[in-house]
């Protein structure tokens, strides 16, 4: 038979004796100690709720992480400062010089919208300051 703490590492449960290990950090304690006792809640429920609230349990967790990084992501997104045309004039005009040797219409096209773009972009810049 296996003894309390070989079950609950076999679940994929802390150690219920409150051991924490010294390189864990407050959170990751504190998670611990909330899934223990969420644990604790579920078991001493009645036998036919208990799968049923272990996956309320879980979509619960699913989707308040889900909200935290929808929230990160727009805060991310909002930080993110708008693209300046400067650099793909810049790719542009390398392109069409290279292209210019090889395919001499297509590379004077690239060229004058590398240009193009290069002067929008400088114009953006020029501006924000």
């Amino acid at each position: 038979m296996l003894e309390h703490s070989e079950k609950e590492a076999f679940r994929g449960e802390a150690p219920a004796s409150g051991e924490n290990r010294p390189d864990q950090s407050a959170a990751e304690q504190q998670i611990e100690n909330l899934v223990r006792e969420i644990g604790r809640l579920v078991d001493n429920a009645e036998p036919r709720k208990r799968e049923d609230l272990r996956e309320f349990a879980q979509t619960l967790l699913r989707e308040e992480t889900s909200i935290a990084e929808r929230q990160k992501a727009e805060e991310t997104e909002q930080m993110r400062r708008p693209l300046n045309p400067l650099s793909a004039g810049l790719l542009f005009l390398l392109l069409g010089l290279g292209l210019l040797f090889i395919v001499s219409p297509v590379g004077l096209i690239l060229i004058l919208v590398g240009l193009l773009f290069v002067a929008w972009g400088g114009v953006m810049s020029w501006l924000k300051k």
